[in-house]
């Protein structure tokens, strides 16, 4: 959401993550949508057998770099708005910290996720 003079509003949505409920931050600087360890690991019991992350380096606003591990997630639902084929970067990422997220599955959603992936929904 865009507010007024060039600044952005965070959305806070609920969302369903293959059958696990999930607080997602709409993040307006976010180029990828990441997830926190609680959720990587929520959505491990759901996971086919056999299948393997791909490991990667996520850059944040500081010099710090962490780890990540990329896994393509299952369907997102908000509301009546379905998003496929998404892959989320899972870690332990300091602005899961800034915004008390760490604890419970959560998620900071890309603002660019929805122009740059196919959605179904009743509008």
């Amino acid at each position: 959401m865009r507010a007024g003079f060039g600044e952005w509003i965070h959305a806070l949505l609920w969302t369903l993550l293959g059958g696990v409920g999930v607080p997602a931050l709409a993040e307006p600087g976010s180029e990828r949508t990441l997830g926190n360890l609680a959720l990587r690991d929520a959505l491990n019991e759901r996971r086919r057998p056999g299948t393997v992350a791909q490991l990667t380096s996520v850059y944040g606003a500081t010099a710090q770099v962490e780890p990540g591990e990329i896994w393509r997630a299952p369907t997102i639902l908000i509301d009546t708005l379905r998003i496929d084929d998404v892959e989320v970067v899972y870690g332990d990422f300091h602005i899961f910290k800034v915004w008390d997220m760490q604890d419970k599955p959560a998620m900071i959603k890309s603002a660019t996720l929805v122009r740059h992936r196919v959605c179904r929904g009743n509008f």
